[in-house]
């Protein structure tokens, strides 16, 4: 009960602490190869501890803890609070040598399920995490958006927690452009230049007015650099737990072969010098007055 536990007539897998960190694929393996399991239907679902812990439940309000699992990770992965991932699509990358995956991560506090970010894999071992609050610009970054998203940015550099220095911008599917420019030189440096542009409408904002382009243009600044300087940090997680989640390895192995095969993906992906810029662009305020 304490490992891996398989739960397809839910559609969902849940993973321990200790699986992930040993390596999941020998779990996965016979699910994977086996034809009757619908793999692309199947959810993996990473948890911080045991999944006894999470099972023990066996309801949640109504529905059986199954059903409560499959229906709260499409609601946050149409929320892009975590990344669309299958058995299917995350047993793929866990054979790409060029490629990593990551999972929705969720754990038991007190008596509730709840959310707790993003895990990171390399292959197919975890060797990080995303906290949730890192985890929609995440999404974004990756070019992975679900049908909406939603960010709230402080404004100010203080450590105050007055709501004023906050505010609330809702992305735009249609509207979102995500640039992903992957370049070397002739000594083998690897270069990512991540642009990600969003246009926003601002739900709650501590301007009161958001009207006039100026104050528009102001706000677009003061939203870019700290959005730019959190996808840094983003970025900077994910090589610190060597998940190459950009895929920037399967570039190198398309375009580069030459490159590629010089190099020990494992110890020179964190070398790679990414460039990442989050530009946002307010189209107008739905703010309530």
């Amino acid at each position: 009960m304490t490992g891996n536990i398989r739960y397809f007539k839910y559609g969902v897998q849940l993973l321990g602490t200790k699986i992930q960190k040993k390596g999941i694929l020998p779990y996965l393996d016979i699910s994977f190869r086996d034809p009757t399991n619908p793999t692309a239907l199947v959810k993996l679902i990473s948890v911080d501890g045991e999944t006894a812990a999470i099972l023990e439940k066996k309801k949640v309000g109504n529905l059986l803890i199954g059903d409560f699992l499959k229906k709260k990770i499409k609601s946050l992965e149409d929320m892009s609070i975590f990344p669309n991932e299958t058995l299917e699509t995350a047993a793929t990358k866990m054979l790409d040598p060029g490629k990593d995956f990551t999972l929705p991560s969720i754990k038991l506090k007190g008596k509730e399920v709840v959310t707790n970010g993003i895990a990171l894999f390399n292959k197919d071992k975890l060797t990080g995490l995303l906290p949730s609050r890192q985890s929609v610009l995440f999404v974004l970054l990756t070019d992975k958006m679900g049908t909406s998203a939603r960010i709230t940015q402080k404004l100010t550099n203080s450590d105050s927690s007055n709501t004023s220095d906050y505010i609330t911008i809702d992305v735009s599917n249609q509207k979102l452009k995500r640039n992903l420019k992957i370049t070397t030189d002739k000594k083998g440096n690897v270069y990512a230049h991540i642009k990600l542009q969003l246009k926003v409408i601002a739900i709650e904002s501590p301007r009161d007015n958001l009207y006039t382009m100026d104050d528009r243009e102001k706000l677009n600044k003061e939203l870019s650099k700290p959005l730019t300087k959190e996808a840094k940090k983003i970025i900077n997680k994910l090589q610190k737990a060597n998940c190459d989640a950009f895929g920037i390895g399967r570039h190198l192995i398309a375009y580069h072969p030459e490159l590629w095969r010089k190099k020990n993906w494992d110890k020179d992906y964190a070398k790679v010098k990414f460039k990442p810029e989050v530009e946002v662009s307010i189209l107008y305020s739905g703010v309530l007055k």
